[in-house]
């Protein structure tokens, strides 16, 4: 009988929780309330809801959201692969006076480590922007990356202000479609 008591009690615990967090996903999209979810949608990192910490202090490896730049921005509005006022998801690959060299085969790299191929056109065979060479992130900026080969990140486009960053991030309720 306690064991059945205790099994009613860790599940009416467990809905209790799942009901919280869901309660907080939905107000903080709603309500002018502090925002601490923000939401994936795209392939560039694993799908789900991310939790916000409160943090200006960046270093390689960590999830940013951000404000693209002028260019990228208008290239990926005009393709549909997000709207106005939306901000981008990835993951800082470079630093300040970090280097990323992108060949004339389309290798990229960040320092020495590979991190994929670019693509010449995108998944409806419009062509996508070619940056070929080695580059230098510059003071205040960073490189943002994805490990998904589709996606629309730096390779593409170059570093990015620091000041473009809204939020740092961590996965929170996520998975990999």
């Amino acid at each position: 009988m306690r064991c059945i008591n205790r099994a009613i009690q860790r599940k009416k615990t467990w809905l209790a929780a799942i009901s919280i967090i869901l309660f907080f996903l939905l107000l903080s999209e709603k309500l002018p309330v502090p925002k601490i979810f923000v939401y994936n949608r795209t392939a560039s990192l694993p799908v789900g809801w991310y939790l916000i910490l409160p943090s200006q202090n960046y270093q390689l490896g960590d999830i940013v959201v951000f404000q693209a730049p002028e260019k990228a921005k208008e290239l990926a509005i005009q393709r549909g692969w997000f709207s106005e006022g939306e901000l981008m998801m990835k993951q800082i690959g470079a630093l300040e006076n970090m280097s990323y060299r992108i060949d004339e085969n389309g290798q990229f790299y960040v320092e020495k480590t590979y991190m994929g191929q670019t693509a010449i056109a995108d998944r409806y065979n419009r062509p996508m922007p070619q940056l070929r060479g080695t580059f230098t992130v510059g003071p205040g900026t960073f490189l943002p990356v994805s490990k998904n080969p589709n996606s629309f990140d730096g390779r593409y486009y170059g570093s990015v202000s620091l000041k473009n960053i809204r939020y740092k991030v961590v996965p929170f309720l996520t998975t990999w479609q």
